[in-house]
């Protein structure tokens, strides 16, 4: 079948209008699902309320390996299918008791790691009346944008990628003795290549910075300040309205992300996650 694509926004984004991903998902559509996602970064397919976690884990494998959840905790993943994450506004931190407020701010998914994922997937099972959307930045255009200069200062620059930030905008879910582990960062470039385009992106986030290659501290900091902020500037952005079933999957090689707590908090949000583990950057 021929796929009915159609653009969500000036900066990125696109649907696949009545792709049904049970009914119409074969080996030739899965093909051109992924291309349609390299060339947009962000993708939708709506009304996709048949799906369950098994299902709905399936169908990720399209885009790549699925990685597993960073938490190993059963609070934050589906018991029979733990490579599922659950994404709540009811989530407790376990070791403090704290309520966590999940992707409040702008960043790229588990970038601490050697070999982030390429790509995160959500899936919507219950969202609130209105608010709540999900902001998403083209960071491969504002790399192309960005001045000659700039682009020459940052080069070939790695910065450090970390758990938690000492400058982080929020807090982190605590991590327990078993899963410390997990903290021990890693150095990516700051113009990171597409392996699938070949297009350079700008790649940073503001969670998990400590540091740039060859920097002091504070002028580290405050290229990543002036990268971020050149990013995020509207022209770059889509803002994703949820509506019940959809399924969304962003590239987070080449976006950053950021949630919208502008609703009542009474309500429940709820979503299903699944991560596509990445490869090396470059």
């Amino acid at each position: 079948m021929s796929l009915d694509v159609r653009k969500l926004g000036d900066a990125l984004g696109a649907e696949i209008v009545g792709f049904d991903l049970l009914r119409d998902l074969n080996e030739d559509t899965a093909a051109e699902i992924n291309h349609v996602w390299a060339e947009n970064c962000v993708l939708c397919f709506r009304d996709q309320q048949s799906l369950n976690p098994k299902s709905f884990l399936t169908l990720a494998r399209i885009f790549g390996d699925v990685q597993p959840q960073l938490a190993t905790s059963k609070e934050y993943s589906v018991p029979e299918v733990p490579d599922v994450g659950i994404l709540s506004n009811r989530q407790t931190d376990p070791v403090s008791g704290a309520k966590i407020m999940r992707g409040g701010s702008w960043h790229t998914d588990h970038s601490h790691s050697a070999k982030p994922p390429r790509g995160t997937i959500l899936h919507a099972l219950e969202i609130p009346d209105k608010g709540g959307d999900t902001l998403f930045a083209n960071c491969r255009t504002a790399y192309h944008d960005l001045p000659d200069n700039l682009k020459k200062f940052v080069g070939d620059r790695k910065a450090h990628h970390v758990y938690l930030s000492s400058r982080s905008p929020r807090k982190m879910p605590t991590l327990r003795d078993h899963e410390k582990h997990l903290d021990k960062g890693a150095w990516h470039p700051l113009a990171r290549t597409h392996p699938v385009t070949n297009e350079k992106s700008i790649y940073l986030n503001p969670i998990r910075n400590e540091a740039v290659e060859g920097l002091e501290t504070e002028q580290g900091f405050s290229l990543l300040d002036d990268l971020l902020t050149h990013a995020t500037q509207q022209k770059y952005q889509y803002s994703h309205k949820w509506h019940l079933g959809d399924v969304i999957i962003w590239d987070n090689r080449s976006t950053l992300h950021a949630a919208n707590f502008d609703y009542d908090q009474t309500q429940h949000r709820l979503m299903h996650r699944v991560m596509i583990a990445g490869e090396a950057t470059y």
